[in-house]
């Protein structure tokens, strides 16, 4: 162990692996996106969504961790101050999605509730006002001016979705969308620096007032991260379908981060404790908590999914439905059986087991293969949009040849762009973490924290 209790010599070594990748990678999509520009941006969407959500999850889960205290939290402290600490690189990161904002998002060229974005965005098609009116048995008049008299009810839904069209032309315009996001980042990125330059303060000074305090901000700050990131997520993945909505989406990526951020963390301490860094926390107690929070993520993840495909498939309306409808044809649907067994059932069964948790190299195979298949969901959520797949809204019909199915929409870009944003947040990740002593000091919650990890003696 280093003198000064960091990870130096290992961690430089993977940082200087992952730069090189990350490079090289980068090198290679920019090549790809001069040929096919569209698979490039729907690669890199994908996978900035995936990326981001390991930094607003590491301060996510570093807030939750101040609010709640326990061993696990110390021991994975420092790894989520260096995730949190990433998020200038993410806004840096996100300018290639403004640039490409027309090429990305229908709203751009198809303003919300016009005819061309119902014809672009494949919702499925419904009467006109007289025909709903006149099959309702409503009274209808149709005057020399084409103006439609309807009933009270008919009148009412029609005011509804004149005024929804007009919310979402206001909401979803480049100059409000971009206004937006830079009110998120800076958001996000204050928070994310004061808790991680606080607690370093906090570990020279010895001050428990600073402690406190930092406390305290994470309880606000938990309540500004839901809702921003809620309003954030809309704004990059579900506004790339305009006429869906759901209002679980928001909390179910948001739940998303929570695994995948977990997932990456079980990875950093178990490296940290091969290397015997932070002694009185690595212990298999430790390890277990880190499991059963895995655990409860997961289960989350599967609650709030079939919650989902259940109220809108039950619901059976034309502007949700065609959502999973074109995820559940196409080739789509080999997709979404992956992620049942790979992101739900696999790892549920095995994190029930009590002694798989408390193995390190057991739940390291679990975290990695919950951290690969979260990547294939946001891939799922974004490449299967109508921004991106020119299907119909049923999801049945391919407008352009399609004789291999979904393996033949699958573009090297889809690989390669996730490992050069990969390897250049990591390369950040671990550059931000060599440096930091990985021991907390001077914390309140600490001396419990390793009576808890001892076992309580």
């Amino acid at each position: 162990m280093n003198p000064n209790g960091t990870l130096l010599p290992v961690v430089e070594r993977l940082r200087a692996r992952s730069l090189l990748v990350g490079v090289v990678a980068s090198a290679l999509g920019l090549v790809g996106a001069y040929f096919n520009r569209q698979a490039f941006d729907r690669a890199y969407l994908f996978s900035y969504l995936f990326v981001l959500g390991l930094a607003l999850g590491s301060m996510a889960l570093l807030m939750v961790h101040r609010q709640l205290g326990g061993a696990w939290g110390f021991l994975i402290r420092r790894p989520l101050e260096a995730g949190a600490m990433t998020l200038p690189l993410m806004a840096v990161l996100f300018i290639p999605v403004l640039v490409d904002l027309e090429r990305i998002y229908p709203w751009v060229n198809h303003p919300p509730g016009s005819k061309s974005e119902a014809e672009h965005s494949g919702t499925l098609s419904e009467p006109s006002p007289a025909k709903q009116a006149k099959a309702e048995g409503g009274a209808v008049r149709v005057t020399s001016d084409e103006s439609v008299t309807l009933d009270p009810a008919a009148k009412l839904q029609r005011y509804v979705d004149h005024q929804d069209a007009t919310f979402k032309v206001k909401w979803l315009n480049p100059a409000a969308f971009t206004a937006r996001t830079a009110i998120y980042f800076t958001l996000w990125i204050g928070l994310g620096l004061v808790l991680a330059i606080g607690s370093i303060r906090q570990d020279r000074t010895g001050s428990t007032d600073l402690a406190y305090q930092l406390n305290g901000l994470s309880a606000v700050g938990l309540v500004v991260y839901f809702l921003s990131v809620s309003f954030a997520l809309i704004d990059f993945g579900m506004s790339l379908e305009p006429a869906w909505y759901s209002t679980l989406y928001g909390v179910l990526l948001i739940i998303g981060q929570g695994i995948s951020s977990i997932a990456l963390m079980i990875l950093i301490a178990a490296l940290i404790s091969r290397r015997g860094e932070v002694e009185g926390l690595d212990k298999p107690e430790t390890f277990n908590d880190l499991g059963n929070l895995l655990l409860a993520f997961t289960m989350l993840w599967g609650y709030l999914s079939f919650s989902q495909f259940l109220i809108i498939w039950a619901g059976n309306l034309a502007e949700e439905i065609p959502w999973y409808m074109r995820r559940l044809h196409g080739g789509w649907e080999n997709v979404g059986r992956f992620l049942i067994v790979f992101h739900f059932a696999v790892p549920f069964l095995v994190l029930l087991v009590r002694p798989l948790k408390r193995n390190i190299a057991a739940l390291s195979w679990v975290a990695g293969l919950v951290l690969f298949a979260h990547l294939i969901d946001d891939y799922w959520l974004i490449a299967a949009s109508t921004a991106f797949d020119p299907r119909d809204a049923a999801g049945l019909v391919i407008t352009s040849p399609d004789p291999g199915g979904l393996l033949s929409r699958v573009n090297f870009l889809d690989v390669v762009v996730p490992v050069a944003i990969g390897g250049l947040w990591l390369s950040a990740f671990l550059w931000i973490l060599k440096g930091r002593p990985l021991m907390i000091a001077h914390d309140p919650q600490l001396l419990p924290a390793l009576k808890q990890a001892s076992g309580g003696h």
